[in-house]
């Protein structure tokens, strides 16, 4: 094999300028550049290239890379003549929601800050631009030292566009990454309504209305408000595990994968993955866990619940708790290699949870742990393949 293992890297211009593999999913780029949309909302279950894919999408845009870098070539998007314009033209925000969680609201407000301060470093030019004027050198500067007021940390994200479109004369393509992650761990109600609410605040003001903005791009399991944090975006497009657009995007094809086999030696290995971490599916593509595959061929092709072992997720822990009789039934049957009919709502947001024994399956599906595909009357569910049985 030729090329190294990308095992938990997540940046693509390392994987690219290291020769590491990489399966080509640059037709994002094109689609998204093709449909024009103001934001993009793409929900996928965790490891499924959800933080390499927006990785991509820094690369290709952002205007701080040198434009004739070569980690697109030979690459789908290099084929499109027309998508040369937008390559590293614009100014790109890339701020992500991990490490956030917390135990309380200040500590949280406390990891806000921290994570602000570490974005805006990434722009200390802008306090030298003579392109903004003393308001907006005065904000930077309490955000960079921590000592911005509370309340004002929801225009941490619009402000910062608004600074550098002032500076750039370019508009700003903004880029977040497991937006819901702080909820993910959150027990207590009142706590995840809080959290809740300064990120509506946040996302709200940077997508909606925001005359510095291109486009925006969020990566999340699950929504948060479905009526409230994204209300007034009229072309929002959600992108979920039914949607027939990218369906493709995220996670490794059958095909991908038994090229990957090939690729390392081993084409007779397709079979026994396929088997072990086939059997999702996102719109009428069928795909495998990419995490499972690279860990599968880096262990020395030893079929093991790799994707399991790095699980935690205290919603489902919580809707489990809950669960009747009947629903442990079902779960049986699931666990013994049938299927079932459920009803499943793809746009269940974390609000409507309210321990409800039949939002497991949906929660549980959007989580990876479940495979539904459409039937006649309402989803067939199943559990995927062999590593969760």
């Amino acid at each position: 094999m030729t090329r190294t293992l990308p095992i938990g890297v997540q940046d693509f211009k390392e994987i690219r300028e290291k020769n590491r593999l990489y399966v080509d999913k640059t037709d994002m780029i094109s689609q998204i550049l093709s449909e024009g949309t103001e934001c993009y909302l793409f929900l996928r279950p965790r490891r499924f290239g959800k933080s390499l894919n927006l990785s991509m999408l820094d690369a290709f845009f952002n205007i701080k890379y040198p434009k004739d870098n070569k980690w697109f070539d030979g690459l789908k998007i290099s084929e499109c003549e027309e998508c040369q314009e937008h390559k590293n033209a614009y100014p790109v925000i890339y701020f992500d929601f991990k490490d956030l969680g917390a135990e309380s609201y200040e500590s949280f407000i406390i990891k806000l800050k921290k994570k602000f301060s570490d974005l805006y470093s990434q722009y200390e030019y802008l306090i030298t631009s003579t392109a903004l004027d003393e308001i907006d050198i005065e904000y930077f500067t309490d955000v960079f030292k921590r000592t911005v007021d509370d309340w004002k940390l929801g225009y941490c994200l619009s402000n910062l566009s608004g600074m550098l479109y002032k500076h750039h004369n370019k508009k700003v393509i903004i880029l977040l990454d497991e937006y819901d992650n702080p909820i993910h761990y959150v027990n207590d109600k009142n706590l995840q309504n809080d959290i809740t609410d300064v990120i509506k605040d946040m996302l709200s003001r940077a997508l909606k209305g925001n005359e510095s903005l291109t486009f925006g791009v969020i990566m999340g399991i699950m929504q948060i408000g479905k009526n409230s944090i994204f209300s007034g975006l009229n072309n929002i497009k959600v992108n979920n595990m039914f949607s027939s657009k990218y369906g493709e995007i995220f996670g490794f094809t059958v095909d991908e994968v038994k090229a990957i086999c090939e690729e390392c030696g081993h084409p007779e290995k397709y079979s026994e993955a396929k088997g072990w971490y086939d059997g999702y599916r996102f719109g009428k593509a069928e795909v495998c866990n990419p995490w499972d595959i690279l860990n599968y061929i880096d262990e020395g092709f030893k079929p093991q619940p790799y994707w399991a072992r790095t699980s935690g997720n205290s919603i489902i822990d919580m809707l489990l708790e809950c669960a009747d009789e009947w629903v442990v039934e079902e779960l049986m049957k699931l666990s013994q290699g049938k299927s079932i009919k459920k009803s499943i709502d793809s746009t269940i947001t974390f609000e409507e949870l309210n321990g409800i024994p039949r939002d497991i399956y949906s929660v549980m599906a959007m989580s990876g742990y479940l495979t539904v595909v459409p039937s006649e009357f309402g989803y067939e569910v199943r559990i995927p393949n062999g590593e969760l049985y």
